[in-house]
């Protein structure tokens, strides 16, 4: 991961590692359906004298997965639901929460921590697979001021691919 996103620097350190629960809920009208990452990794990443924090989900596919930045958008939304669900609950003790708070169960100022996802292929085939929400849309039949009002509003959710089989 430092060498194919962080240009070789050690941002990612192993000691600075830790395992999290990768269980992610998501419901429809019908029933609870339950969602697991393969591996999520909650990281302490300290440069420029500062400390961040990062959470970052690795799936391992044996096949070309068409939907990965589908799959990876709909794990990082569910993980980031529950850290503001977590840090709702740690706040409940506290006071002065106004009624736009007290309805949407988040602090207008709390914060979560942002959640990327790296796709390991063990496909045994060079991925050909979209890594980006917008290869997934059909943008290119859409009128040039239609296509900038959705780039600007959906974001273009990203995978990163580690890919053993090229030599990329």
């Amino acid at each position: 991961i430092n060498a194919g996103v962080f240009q070789g620097r050690k941002i990612l350190i192993p000691e600075n590692l830790k395992t999290v629960n990768t269980q992610e809920y998501t419901v429809d009208l019908k029933t609870e359906t339950a969602r697991q990452r393969d591996i999520l990794k909650h990281c302490v990443i300290k440069t420029d004298g500062k400390t961040t924090f990062l959470l970052i989900g690795l799936e391992n596919t044996s096949y070309i997965d068409y939907r990965a930045p589908l799959r990876s958008m709909l794990y990082n939304g569910l993980n980031l639901e529950k850290q503001l669900d977590w840090l709702w609950d740690a706040s409940l003790h506290e006071s002065g929460y106004d009624r736009d708070e007290l309805l949407s169960k988040r602090r207008k100022d709390t914060k979560a921590n942002p959640c990327i996802t790296f796709l390991w292929n063990l496909s045994g085939k060079p991925y050909n697979g979209p890594l980006s929400l917008y290869e997934l849309l059909d943008l290119e039949n859409l009128d040039k001021e239609v296509r900038a009002i959705v780039e600007e509003s959906l974001p273009n959710n990203r995978v990163y691919l580690i890919d053993p089989n090229t030599t990329d």
